[in-house]
């Protein structure tokens, strides 16, 4: 039982673990008005603790908060997408991100595609795609999408018009339940909603490959503008720290030895297919698969580095021409020819 509870969080973590499912979980309406377990004549209690506890037993860390009375929908969904952008600056996969709002929540949650714009993310709107918010022209949705709602619900719930404006959508679905339970379905962790959410959420993954971050760089080069085009340009030195559950791979590797490493460049745009060669305009629009571009769907880097010292987990290596605090995906020998 405490283990699931260290599992609840109401912010992401200081220093998140590459390999875990973090879910966001934004409550309905009511939790701002009444507390974290408030009564409705209608629908009865709100079990905000017990919805994230079964979320928590089916393996997400996840995080939420009681939101005050009155929050206003856009800067909040500004502070949620703040919060997913520092667990992808940790090199967390985007397919390893789930969304959850109800109801109003649901209305955060669909700002919070709309802002982040990324197609890998996986959102469930419980009771949330109001078809009163469409008159936002920008309320668009990215991401893996699935709806559920209850076919007795008194709102208008239209996910089909958040789909056909849509252009950013990667899997996405509707469910309507034969619960009659109106918008008290977002009251209870129903296992009629977590189920069939769970098992989209396991086919959404099955097609998602996933990446394991094994480190992170350490160096002084703090901007793209002080960067060297290549490392076959550099002689700038710094520190991989690779995570201690990944150091036995280090074996074998020695001072003086040429490595290549591969880097997921988090900071780089991924939406762009087009780019001048090293920023030279006079040379034309070229793909960015005939370039070395980091500006790429999938922002992987290759280097070649050499190992100047070992200790432990810290590997020190010449030859950088990435930005401090990249996250390594994995190193591998160079051939000799």
């Amino acid at each position: 039982m405490q283990a699931m509870k260290n599992n609840i969080l109401q912010h992401v973590p200081d220093n998140p673990g590459s390999t875990q499912q973090y879910l966001f979980y934004l409550h309905g309406l009511i939790v701002e008005e009444a507390g974290i377990r408030p009564k409705s004549d209608e629908h009865g209690y709100y079990e905000y603790q017990r919805i994230l506890e079964e979320l928590a037993r089916e393996g997400f860390i996840v995080i939420s908060e009681a939101r005050k009375k009155g929050t206003e929908i856009k800067p909040y969904a500004e502070n949620i997408v703040s919060q997913i952008k520092k667990l992808l600056a940790h090199g967390i996969a985007p397919g390893n991100i789930t969304v959850i709002g109800a109801s109003k929540g649901g209305v955060i949650g669909a700002y919070v595609s709309t802002m982040l714009r990324e197609k890998e993310i996986n959102y469930l709107f419980l009771a949330g795609l109001f078809e009163k918010c469409l008159v936002d022209e920008s309320l668009t949705l990215y991401g893996n999408v699935l709806s559920i709602h209850d076919r007795s619900d008194k709102l208008s719930i239209t996910p089909g018009l958040y789909f056909q404006r849509s252009a950013g959508l990667g899997r996405f679905n509707a469910i309507v339940l034969a619960l009659d339970l109106g918008h008290g379905l977002i009251y209870q962790p129903y296992r009629e909603w977590i189920d069939p959410f769970m098992a989209w959420l396991k086919a959404t993954g099955a097609e998602q490959p996933r990446l394991h971050i094994i480190g992170v760089l350490h160096g002084d080069i703090a901007s793209l503008e002080d960067a060297p085009k290549n490392f076959s340009e550099s002689a700038r030195t710094g520190t991989l720290e690779i995570y201690p559950e990944y150091q036995d791979g280090l074996d074998g590797i020695v001072a003086g030895q040429t490595i290549v490493v591969l880097f997921w460049l988090h900071k780089s745009r991924r939406d762009t297919l087009k780019v001048y060669p090293r920023g030279d305009k006079s040379r034309g629009l070229s793909g960015v698969f005939n370039t070395r571009s980091p500006v790429r769907p999938n922002p992987l880097a290759i280097s070649e580095l050499k190992v100047l010292a070992i200790n432990c987990n810290l590997l020190e290596v010449s030859g950088l021409d990435i930005l401090d605090g990249t996250p390594i995906v994995d190193i591998k020998k160079k051939l000799s020819h």
